[in-house]
């Protein structure tokens, strides 16, 4: 059985990663990171999301290290939403407008 996401963890997870990395000159927060300072509760858990993150094309892993797609890490915030969702069969995960 496929997990279901959850369109606004994916939107949280997401920029808690770009606010961390613009606090900590582009370093990525760590999987126990993500989890101390969003409201999932498990390693597992924050790695599905940035897996289904990377899937959607929101960020690239290059060299161990999440990118935004795009490359800059100061985003508009406002053109994510929960409105942009992609449902893709039972999963569901955030994109980008």
């Amino acid at each position: 059985m496929s997990k279901q996401s959850n369109p606004m963890l994916a939107l949280e997870i997401f920029s808690f990663i770009v606010e961390y990395k613009q606090a900590h000159d582009g370093n990525s927060p760590t999987y126990t990171e993500i989890v101390e300072n969003t409201s999932i509760n498990s390693t597992n858990t924050a790695w599905y999301y940035v897996q289904k993150l990377l899937k959607v094309g929101l960020m690239t892993m290059k060299d161990g290290k999440l990118c935004l797609a795009g490359g800059n890490w100061h985003y508009n915030k406002r053109r994510i939403t929960v409105k942009d969702v992609y449902t893709n069969g039972t999963n569901t995960v955030a994109t980008t407008s």
